[in-house]
């Protein structure tokens, strides 16, 4: 795995590429999920709901309190931007 620094949080974040090829940033550490946040597999294959697999990894998008915070506000100026136009 490919391992780099996290342009928001610079914390250490590896890199996964899905079964569609795409690189996606995950915690470089192997966790069992909840089924709340995105679990990927070493194998790049994806899912939120799995069945006890230990030894996949969460995409950091869920984990970076930086990048959540950033999509929220994005989301609240969207919201905002909406609400005067329907004024």
């Amino acid at each position: 795995m490919d391992r780099s620094e996290c342009r928001y949080c610079k914390k250490v974040i590896g890199w996964i590429v899905t079964t569609k090829g795409a690189r996606m940033p995950v915690d470089p550490h192997l966790v069992k999920v909840d089924g709340e946040k995105l679990l990927v597999f070493p194998d790049g294959a994806t899912a939120r709901r799995h069945l006890g697999f230990i030894g996949g990894y969460v995409s950091h998008f869920a984990t970076c309190e930086v990048w959540l915070r950033i999509q929220a506000n994005k989301r609240a100026a969207k919201k905002a931007t909406l609400a005067r136009s329907q004024r």
